[in-house]
């Protein structure tokens, strides 16, 4: 993994580079994909890559507003600030969630619902969230405390590669990996940890999207490594019960409606 450096102006070179990772495949989108990315500030060309990058030079040091959209991926905004960053790697990693109409391999698991208010009407735009609560399907295991703000976590009993962009969840917050060690047992979060951990602390398979224009949710999940297995699905905007389904590998669960107060 890249050294993580105290952030210093002085070394600061006025370059961004935004990661673009398919949360399905942890492949990039694909140079076709019709996935564009802006920074705030920036009226340079950024260099694309093939590997998902789109390197940004010439950028102004200060908070900038990163806009992801197009393809067949839900649009996002970040804010980044780019001399904050680790001078010899200045990259930030950005999954895209796929839009109901993604072009799933067969064999793909799936969870499909709609979002609506108690009137029947779609809502679009709804953060949803689901996580496998199922202990056997876990990727990996804490080897040693984690302590609150940390972002570097040394692992235990993994299972499979995991994947820069992967998400995982932590008992209480969802995260996504930024960068994998070469052992893959060690691996950088996008983002400091929110709470603390001990040892043996499960790291559960994850994922996170939101409604489409129509209030549609996919949600999808990999490497499982059990036949069947559950999931709980909430809903982050609103009021809204917590679902517990049932998975099949390799097939579609039809939830149905969601049901939210505003």
């Amino acid at each position: 993994m890249s050294e993580n450096l105290s952030p210093d102006l002085s070394q600061y070179k006025g370059i961004l580079v935004i990661h673009l990772v398919d949360a399905v495949t942890y492949g990039p989108p694909g140079l076709a994909s019709g996935v564009r990315v802006e920074v705030e500030g920036v009226l340079k060309k950024p260099l694309r890559k093939p590997n998902g990058m789109w390197v940004f030079t010439e950028v102004p040091p200060g908070s900038r507003r990163v806009t992801v959209k197009g393809g067949s991926y839900h649009g996002q905004t970040f804010t980044v600030t780019p001399e904050a960053l680790d001078p010899k790697y200045p990259v930030v990693i950005a999954p895209l969630s796929p839009l109901p109409s993604y072009p799933f391999p067969d064999g793909t698991t799936l969870i499909r619902a709609s979002v609506q208010e108690p009137g029947g009407r779609r809502l679009s735009g709804v953060p949803v969230r689901a996580r496998v609560v199922t202990a056997a399907c876990a990727r990996a295991r804490l080897a040693k405390e984690a302590g609150e703000g940390a972002q570097e976590l040394s692992l235990a009993r993994v299972a499979g590669r995991l994947q820069a962009g992967e998400r995982l969840w932590l008992p209480g917050e969802s995260l996504v990996i930024s960068d994998v060690g070469d052992d893959n047992r060690s691996l950088r979060l996008q983002q400091p940890l929110a709470n603390a951990y001990k040892k043996q602390a499960l790291l559960l398979p994850c994922a996170e999207t939101a409604s489409d224009e129509r209030g549609e949710v996919v949600l999808w999940f990999g490497n499982c490594r059990s036949a069947s297995f559950d999931v709980e699905i909430e809903v982050l905007q609103g009021t809204s019960e917590r679902k517990e389904v049932r998975v099949e590998e390799g097939r579609t669960t039809q939830v149905g409606f969601i049901v939210i107060e505003p």
